[in-house]
């Protein structure tokens, strides 16, 4: 009877990168953003799941860079997929042009910090 043991890579040792720059702070921004933009729709019935997702999106992000986590960036281009994605469905459904605009610049702000980060994990 032979017994297997399985490798697991330690979060804490090959995976964590302290991250820096513009990239950083630009995540830290857009997040917060995302958040506090949000808690004045949380109790409204037509836009609380669309402020809760937004919360929960910001606390991702804020997450994965706090933490040095090393899939920082992806998870920062994913929000930014999901985020643009959405943007296209409220621009579908006839959204206001003030929340398109806004949509767009913190859009625009997770791609940049997305783009920054990914270039600092080359780095590594």
């Amino acid at each position: 009877m032979t017994i297997h043991f399985m490798h697991v890579r330690s979060m804490t040792t090959e995976s964590s990168i302290e991250w820096t720059g513009i990239g950083k702070w630009l995540s830290f921004a857009s997040a917060g953003l995302l958040i506090l933009l949000a808690i004045p729709f949380i109790f409204d019935h037509g836009n609380g799941a669309v402020a809760g997702w937004n919360i929960f999106l910001g606390l991702l992000l804020i997450g994965a860079i706090a933490s040095g986590n090393a899939r920082a960036p992806t998870i920062a281009m994913v929000i930014a997929g999901i985020m643009a994605v959405r943007l296209v469905v409220a621009v579908a459904i006839g959204a206001g042009a003030v929340d398109v605009v806004i949509g767009i610049a913190v859009l625009a702000v997770v791609g940049i910090s997305a783009w920054d980060l990914r270039k600092q994990k080359a780095q590594f």
